[in-house]
């Protein structure tokens, strides 16, 4: 499985036309949840090798979210919304290794960021979505008042920092940035800046004087993703969690996971019915669409191009009739299997794609 996470991390690598400086800081982790992902196990895609084993309640379901996702990215999402967790059966996953943003590790590298993409059910106490340690977290905390709803960044001894107010039942992007200059202090605690990003690479919120302190070191735990890392009762994440990623480092917009960058009409590569799934189905319409006389056409001919190459023709019903039954045949090229826009410039018009949001 270990060999996995290396090519996994080599493709990643070699995406980087898409992303040329995404991996500029020291990584943590990012775990890319896909239909290969064999829980408990996590595997880390990055070379940090920090994987993690998810609890007894945890599942992966096909849910993902289409708005600034980047082209290299899993296809499932990591659902920790069990009502039945509990400290002893947990919901959630947490890093094998612990002291993963220790101080010292910030202050060599002068900070550090954490991100994912989250969709909220709207229950749970507390919510935590990314936590380190149990001090330093990303959170939905419904047992303070006034806060349902509002997505918070929590260090330990300050006051929370709002990022954004999140929509029950519809995925949402956030991103921490902690950035930090000089040595700790006397008692090892380090002075920064928090700033968050909210459903966009452009600054929700910037706040300095903030002081994270020794404790959560103290403490010796792990990184809990929907939950906290000792699986408190009234501490797990009632929602999905998406592409989690945690950098040491200060990463600017550009280099977070959140990608603005292409600009066009969602849609689903080879989906030509544009009915939110690529079958069968899809080679028969574009064969009535080139070859039956009044057939209609994809309503996106995007969709329709299964091989990219900048035309709607036979080509493209062959390529979907191999990626469908031929094994090993190449899969359509992005934007597949999820909703996106088209990484290459081409003719080809969508003029509706009712199936992406």
């Amino acid at each position: 499985m270990r060999y996995l996470g290396i090519v996994l991390t080599a493709l990643l690598f070699a995406a980087s036309a898409f992303a040329p400086s995404a991996f500029a800081q020291p990584a943590v982790l990012r775990y890319s949840f896909s239909d290969t992902t064999l829980l408990p196990d996590i595997l880390d895609q990055t070379m940090a090798a920090n994987d993690a084993t998810a609890g007894p309640l945890a599942i992966l379901v096909d849910d993902v979210p289409s708005t600034g996702v980047p082209v290299v990215s899993g296809n499932r999402c990591l659902d920790s919304s069990d009502t039945a967790a509990s400290s002893a059966t947990t919901s959630g996953a947490v890093t094998n290794n612990t002291l993963l943003l220790s101080n010292t590790a910030i202050v060599n590298e002068g900070g550090f960021t954490m991100e994912c993409w989250f969709k909220w059910n709207g229950g749970g106490t507390i919510n935590s979505v990314i936590d380190y340690a149990g001090t330093e977290k990303i959170v939905i905390d419904q047992s303070v008042a006034g806060a349902a709803g509002e997505v918070s960044f929590r260090m330990d001894g300050a006051a929370d920092i709002v990022a954004g107010t999140t929509t029950v039942g519809e995925w949402h992007y956030i991103a921490i940035v902690f950035e930090t200059s000089g040595q700790p202090n006397p008692d090892g605690s380090i002075n920064g800046t928090v700033t968050t990003y909210f459903d966009d690479s452009a600054s929700s919120s910037t706040t300095a004087g903030l002081t994270k302190t020794t404790f959560g070191d103290s403490l010796v735990r792990g990184i809990g993703f929907g939950m906290h890392p000792l699986g408190f009762d009234l501490d797990f994440f009632d929602g999905r969690i998406y592409e989690p990623r945690i950098t040491l480092g200060v990463l600017p917009p550009d280099q977070l996971l959140f990608d603005t960058a292409p600009v066009g009409d969602l849609f689903v590569r080879s989906d030509a019915n544009s009915d939110g799934a690529v079958d069968i189905s899809d080679a028969v319409y574009m064969l009535a669409a080139l070859f039956i006389s009044g057939a209609p056409p994809p309503p996106c001919a995007k969709s329709g191009d299964a091989n990219d190459d900048g035309a709607f023709d036979i080509s493209d019903a062959v390529y979907t009739l191999a990626a469908l039954f031929i094994p090993g045949s190449p899969t359509p090229p992005a934007p597949h299997p999820n909703c996106g826009v088209d990484p290459t410039a081409d003719p080809l018009e969508c003029v509706a794609f009712p199936a992406c949001p």
